[in-house]
């Protein structure tokens, strides 16, 4: 009997951790990429560009339409506007093409940023618990 009951337990815990990894549909649709991750470090970048830079360690891939393989990776957004806060969460990424200086549908050309250049569009599912 304890052991059904850990059983369910167990069960019911694994349920409810999954349901913190669900995906935003509404900010995945214009996401090439949707990644659970956690915050390792942010640099504000060089004096002039225009991007704050996330060093980000992946934990779990939720969406992948482009060819890249994920593992830690570095992402931008805007300096102006929120980033990838401190702990786990689900961010929302596009390309960034470097030479056009703009945001790009290209699925596998150019640098990794989130969705619309910021927190609003690019990141859920925050878990400041696991921050350091």
């Amino acid at each position: 009997m304890k052991t059904i009951i850990t059983l369910i337990i167990f069960v019911i815990i694994q349920f409810a951790k999954a349901g913190d990894l669900q995906v935003d549909d509404k900010l995945a649709q214009n996401a090439v990429a949707v990644v659970r991750v956690s915050l390792m470090f942010a640099d504000s970048g060089l004096p002039h560009s225009p991007f704050r830079i996330y060093s980000v360690h992946t934990i779990r891939i939720l969406k992948n339409d482009s060819h890249e393989v994920f593992r830690d990776l570095l992402v931008r957004a805007f300096k102006d506007k929120p980033g990838i806060p401190d702990g786990e969460s689900n961010i929302y990424l596009q390309r960034y093409d470097p030479v056009k200086k703009e945001l790009s549908d290209d699925k596998d050309y150019g640098l990794w940023i989130l969705v619309g250049g910021d927190a609003t569009k690019g990141v859920s599912n925050v878990n400041m618990e696991t921050s350091k």
